[in-house]
């Protein structure tokens, strides 16, 4: 739990959930069965919120995931929510450890959870890696899953935001 946890990423979860409130988000903690409907695992549960601001002409959804992302431990929840947000959204913030690649490796991810992960090919896509020197470990295979006939390097549609240290 981000609001119980000593752990730092739980104090800047948390601080960032209050400042989008501040910024007229409203926020809503998902239930127990609204997580299992994204992540059918047994096991601890990550918390998870969604944000909506509906701004001139539009509605914001955000939803925001707190929980164990090593590959090294379970995180199969993790797992279901990254390949969700990699499915269908279309902005997708990842802050955390990097694993030395690990952590958000798709081909490590599919080979423990036993199902693959299809990125849209035909809508554009826009991920920020924020864990340690992620740029030399993710962007590659991203944009591969992302490629095509008429886009071999795959950077038509995905853009990557990738750090080259540590982040805080």
């Amino acid at each position: 739990d981000p609001a119980t946890s000593d752990d730092a990423g739980a104090r800047d979860f948390m601080r960032i959930l209050d400042r989008m409130k501040d910024e007229g988000y409203e926020v809503r903690e998902w239930s127990i069965e609204d997580v299992r409907r994204v992540a059918p695992v047994k096991g601890e549960l990550p918390k998870v919120y969604t944000l909506l601001k509906t701004v001139k002409n539009a509605t914001l959804r955000v939803t925001a995931f707190f929980g164990e992302t090593d590959l090294t431990n379970d995180a199969a929840s993790f797992h279901y929510f990254w390949k969700h947000a990699l499915e269908n959204d279309s902005m997708i913030l990842y802050t955390g450890h990097s694993g030395i690649g690990k952590n958000l490796h798709l081909g490590l991810i599919e080979k423990a959870e036993g199902f693959k992960i299809e990125l849209p090919v035909d809508r554009y896509q826009l991920i920020l890696f924020g864990g340690c020197v992620s740029y030399s470990y993710y962007p590659r295979m991203y944009f591969a899953r992302k490629s095509t006939a008429e886009d071999a390097l795959g950077t038509r549609q995905l853009d990557i935001l990738s750090n080259g240290a540590e982040s805080y």
